[in-house]
Formats: structure tokens, C-alpha cells, sequence
């Protein structure tokens, strides 16, 4: 059944990239930390490299939910059915909302990966650059705002083994626990409105009747 092929390949994607935005979450936790371990530097050079993984996967695979979101749609627009057909749309239309807002956190947390591999050192700043251009013994004593960013392991940071309780998260400025929360209730909703999308289908010309082929479950967050 040419819906149940397409609604599954979009939830067999979704459902992975589901996984991955867990699993990043669990990363920018461990990231955070990093900076306050002296060897901070080495275990937040492998987790950028694992944040970049899954990002690149999910940037990969969004289009391929896409273009199955966009077949349900067009399938919308073919049948006579008006059951069958608002089924459709609202099975097409809740998975958009989980493509989107997957597209949306991809898009995001590419530009985390680029702030953790700002190397922004003393050597960049305003200050250090004037410095070099005075004679010697002359001494450059202001501060022109542009501070070093500090970076994982830094002596300054050690005297703590974790972030302080009231820090500003990547998650808390990406709002993560509200955008997951929005694309597991669409994908909830995009099952139940796939269900009834297969109990209207008439027997297809293999002789499949109606209610034998099955979408997959709904692609919930782990």
C-alpha cells in the first residue's frame, strides 16, 4: 500500500532522529562538564565530535522525511475520499511538525558545533593586539571587552567539578524539552491519523484488503 510504504519510511527516519536528539541532549550535558575536568580539553574534542555526527546524520535524513511527508500530502490531493483524504492530510500534517522542528533543532545545533570551535584565545584580543604594538616596557592596561574564551580544562574554571546549578544551558536557549515534547505529540497524533487513513483504503490491485498492511508504531521518542 503505497501510504503505508511512505508513512513508514517517514517514521523509521523520524524515529532515528528522535534518538539522535536524545543522544545529543545527553551530549551537551557531557560537554558541559568538560570545562571544569582537567582533562577537559580531550573528552570535549570527542564529544564535539560526537555532536557533530548526529548532526550530520540528521541534516542527511531530514530530506528523506520530507520527500515521504510530501507523498502523503500529494496522495491527499489524489483520492476521492473525503475520510480517507482528511486522514491524510492530518497524518501528513502532524509529521511535518516533527520534520520541521527536527530541521529547526539540526539547524541549531550545527551553529553549537561552530561556537565550541571558537578558539578565541589571548592571543586574539583587542588588548593583546595593541600590546604588540607598543615600544618596550610600555604596558596596555584596558579592557576593550573582548576577553578570551574560556575553553575545557582551563585553570580558572577548576576550582568547581561542575557547572554551577544556575547556568544557562545550550538546551535551556534551544528550549529542547519543549521542542521535544512538540514532535512527540505530533508523531503521536500523525499514528492515530494513520490508522484511519488504512481503515478506509479499499482493496489495492494486489488483493491486499483494507486493515492488512499497517503502519509501523508511532514514531514516539525514546
Amino acid at each position: 500500500m503505497r501510504f503505508v510504504d511512505h508513512y513508514n519510511a517517514a517514521a523509521a527516519v523520524i524515529t532515528a532522529n528522535d534518538t539522535r536528539i536524545f543522544t545529543v541532549d545527553t551530549t551537551l550535558d557531557d560537554i558541559a562538564d568538560d570545562y571544569y575536568r582537567r582533562d577537559g580539553a580531550l573528552r570535549a574534542y570527542e564529544h564535539r565530535l560526537q555532536l557533530i555526527d548526529n548532526v550530520t546524520q540528521m541534516q542527511k535524513t531530514i530530506p528523506v522525511e520530507q520527500a515521504s511527508v510530501n507523498d502523503m500530502l500529494a496522495q491527499a490531493k489524489e483520492t476521492k475520499n473525503p475520510e480517507r483524504q482528511q486522514a491524510l492530510q492530518e497524518s501528513a500534517s502532524q509529521l511535518q511538525k516533527s520534520v520541521d522542528r527536527q530541521r529547526a533543532l539540526a539547524y541549531d545545533l550545527a551553529n553549537v558545533v561552530h561556537v565550541l570551535m571558537d578558539k578565541h584565545g589571548a592571543e586574539d584580543t583587542m588588548s593583546a593586539r595593541i600590546q604588540a604594538t607598543l615600544l618596550p616596557g610600555e604596558t596596555f592596561t584596558s579592557h576593550p571587552g573582548d576577553d578570551p574564551v574560556p575553553q575545557p580544562g582551563d585553570g580558572g574554571l577548576l576550582d568547581r567539578n561542575a557547572p554551577p546549578k544556575n547556568q544557562t544551558t545550550a538546551q535551556d536557549v534551544m528550549q529542547y524539552s519543549r521542542q521535544k515534547s512538540i514532535i512527540g505529540t505530533a508523531e503521536t497524533r500523525a499514528a492515530s491519523a494513520a490508522t484511519k487513513v488504512v481503515t478506509t483504503c479499499v482493496q489495492e490491485s494486489d488483493g491486499t484488503p483494507a486493515g492488512q498492511a499497517q503502519p509501523t508504531a508511532s514514531p514516539t521518542t525514546p
